[in-house]
């Protein structure tokens, strides 16, 4: 039974695929016709693709994808670090839960592209624009650091009552120890679907950010690599660009995928972990 599932799942997720490459070959034919040549076929991309990941300009490339990976891996641990402890003291502290409501909720409403052009006007001066190569580091920060708040605060405040109340017993629900051994373990669930959820997103901002962070002294990612192409009107290349950033995401995002999986068939979607 599970093999048949497992081919069944195989199946559709190829004819999805197959779908998309169908639906892209006919947009692209429906353009050329009209001697619109501004998207290119399937196959055209996956040749552009290749000539820049293994020929002219494979360095360049690689290098673009290694910045932009690590912009997003430096974002992204300095606000797991601070969520997962802020948001732990949130669900222990009810005072520190108010003060960090307004916050939290001014990170999830404010809009990243003016976080970048306020960023970019105050580091535009010659001895600050150096540091623009961290701008997409602070938008992968602002995007992930509510998620992963938000499942450290909920998974500990929805602690199984049983559970509080033997470690109020026992060692107080507040102690370290309680923390680190029974909450935070309990937790998990929260944690990991946070995480799951908040990679992808930060991998897109951090590419938008370098698209709209395009100048001279700051090292080159993706995002920057496709502004280029679209200011050069190398469309088929700004086209590879993104179909590579894709790729990039999906081969960053396949373990989240599965252990976001996993945790559905637990029960765990939805933040319904107990």
């Amino acid at each position: 039974m599970n093999k048949k599932r497992a081919l069944r799942t195989i199946l559709f997720v190829l004819l999805g695929l197959v779908f998309i490459i169908g639906v892209w070959y006919l947009i692209a034919y429906t353009l050329y016709a009209q001697s619109n040549s501004t998207l290119a076929y399937p196959h055209e991309t996956l040749v552009t693709m290749g000539e820049l990941l293994f020929l002219s300009g494979a360095k360049r490339t690689w290098t673009a994808m290694g910045w932009t990976t690590a912009r997003v891996v430096i974002g992204f641990i300095v606000a797991f670090l601070l969520a997962g402890i802020i948001g732990t003291l949130a669900a222990l502290f009810p005072n520190i839960k108010l003060f960090m409501l307004p916050g939290v909720g001014v990170m999830k409403a404010i809009p990243t592209v003016a976080v970048v052009l306020i960023l970019f006007g105050i580091l535009l001066a010659p001895d600050t624009v150096k540091y623009m190569n961290y701008i997409p580091c602070v938008l992968t920060f602002i995007v992930a650091f509510p998620i992963i708040y938000e499942a450290f605060r909920a998974g500990i405040e929805d602690e199984d009552k049983e559970v509080a109340d033997y470690l109020r017993l026992d060692c107080g629900t507040r102690s370290v120890k309680g923390t680190l051994f029974v909450l935070l373990p309990d937790a998990w669930p929260y944690i990991s679907l946070a995480i799951a959820q908040s990679v992808g997103l930060s991998f897109k901002t951090s590419i938008m950010a370098e698209v709209l962070v395009n100048i001279s002294g700051v090292q080159a990612g993706l995002g920057t690599l496709i502004y280029q192409a679209r200011y050069e009107a190398d469309l088929p290349r700004v086209l590879a660009y993104a179909v590579i950033a894709l790729i990039l995401l999906a081969i960053i995002d396949i373990p989240f995928v599965v252990l976001k999986s996993r945790m559905r068939k637990q029960g765990f979607e939805n933040g319904d972990a107990r």
